[in-house]
């Protein structure tokens, strides 16, 4: 899976390697949840330009693997 362009100014893509249904849990550094998403495509656009500069955490879980990455908004 791969996030660009990161760091963002608020739009950012996600693409995964294969399809599947990912459920998407994007949090604040502290683990505050800001949203939940599930979709299913192989590439997602997503838009964070309502929130604050910083850094957040990107959980994405396939039901077989779970992994989190760093988004950083400008």
């Amino acid at each position: 899976m791969n996030a660009t362009p990161n760091p963002t100014d608020g739009v950012f893509t996600l693409e995964f390697e294969a399809d599947a249904v990912y459920n998407l849990v994007f949090t604040e550094m502290s683990g505050k949840i800001l949203f939940r998403e599930t979709v299913s495509d192989q590439s997602v656009q997503m838009d964070i330009s309502n929130l604050s500069s910083g850094v957040y955490l990107l959980t994405i879980d396939d039901g077989k693997k779970k992994s989190t990455m760093r988004i950083v908004k400008d």
